[in-house]
């Protein structure tokens, strides 16, 4: 069958008006080592186009370009859009499947006494903005436990929020020209199989350029927007090191809103909190760097500082830290109402220097 004889109705994505026509499914069992094509009823077509929009709009991405166009997925998907055919595109959309069987496979083998890669449903589809461009969806997505009302009994399908998708792609296509005008791709982790080992991509920018860029133009921004609020600013820049120092694959929008909701709000209005947050979330945008990446904490040569004031003739002075400042120190208070700082101790001899007797 020709798709052009088979293309479904107009249906907006966001500001782009698409037409849709075909689509596989397929479960990725890793404990027999085997792909199960499933069929697509005509009421799974409302979760592809659900599944459409949501990864079109998600900001939460990471751009890569072509290695080749002559890698197995790429030249799959060239060529079935060439054909415009309905049994081309299942024999395609089945070959990219069993790459990704194939990749899955040995990945697990690599890790396979450390965890398991999650069994779920991989979703192909392809869609139509115009004449010539065209978007193919490629997403691998979680089963979903639920009690069949009719039956009462438990089966398996298809999550309904964006938590159940785990890794997805989307190729912006020019048929005429051949081009690859962009790819966008989310992964709920920083495992590199899904864009290197079975995509055959590689990213726009570099994670060293990510790091550097991001942590950069953060820093600059809450310098700027905190300038008024001392204390504030170094708390929320020290949060910002340690979370770059500590997480391996950053999530910007998450990172953000987790750091910026630390804030304390006793100190500086929510005006301000407000005009940080969105200027902060603005920036991968404006900077030109990914929203997710994994992290090169050498890339960061910013080091945590703070002199914090105790007592007359003493301060306590932090350097760097691994992890939270707060989890480390804590403020107790003793029956008389004196005040104390109460302090994690890895070094041996410090500890000893201090020890005696604590009466509270």
């Amino acid at each position: 069958m020709n798709l052009a004889s088979n293309w479904a109705s107009l249906k907006k994505i966001g500001e782009r008006e698409m037409e849709f026509f075909a689509k596989s499914i397929h479960t990725i069992d890793l404990e027999q080592e085997q792909l199960v094509e499933r069929a697509a009823p005509e009421s799974f077509q409302k979760f592809v186009d659900e599944l459409f929009v949501y990864i079109n709009e998600n900001k939460s991405i990471r751009r890569f370009r072509e290695r080749s166009i002559n890698t197995e997925v790429l030249s799959a998907v060239l060529q079935l859009i060439d054909s415009e055919n309905d049994q081309v595109f299942q024999q395609k959309a089945t070959i990219i499947a069993n790459r990704l069987l194939r990749e899955e496979i040995a990945v697990q083998d690599k890790v396979k006494n450390l965890a398991m890669l999650r069994k779920g449903s991989f979703i192909q589809a392809i869609a139509r903005e115009k004449e010539d461009h065209f978007m193919y969806l490629l997403a691998k997505v979680q089963h979903s436990p639920f009690i069949d009302d009719d039956e009462l009994i438990l089966r398996t399908g298809f999550p309904k929020n964006q938590k159940g998708i785990w890794k997805s792609c989307l190729i912006f296509l020019d048929k005429k020209t051949h081009h690859i005008k962009e790819i966008k791709v989310y992964s709920d982790n920083g495992a590199k199989y899904w864009e290197n080992g079975f995509l055959e991509i590689d990213p726009l920018h570099s994670d060293d350029e990510n790091t550097k860029l991001a942590f950069s133009y953060v820093d600059k921004t809450i310098n700027k927007i905190l300038k008024k609020f001392p204390q504030d600013r170094t708390h929320l820049r020290n949060n910002i090191i340690a979370y770059f120092k500590n997480n391996d694959f950053i999530d910007y929008d998450i990172m953000i809103e987790k750091c910026v909701a630390q804030i304390n709000t006793e100190n500086v209005d929510q005006e301000t909190i407000v005009r940080l947050r969105e200027e902060l979330l603005e920036l991968p945008d404006k900077r030109t760097f990914d929203r997710q990446f994994p992290a090169v904490p050498g890339s960061i040569t910013a080091r945590i500082r703070k002199i914090f004031p105790i007592s007359q003739g003493i301060d306590l002075r932090v350097k760097d830290v691994e992890g939270n400042l707060y989890d480390k120190i804590f403020s107790i208070q003793d029956g008389t109402g004196k005040k104390y700082l109460q302090l994690a101790v890895d070094e041996e001899n410090t500890y000893q220097e201090f020890l005696r007797p604590l009466q509270l």
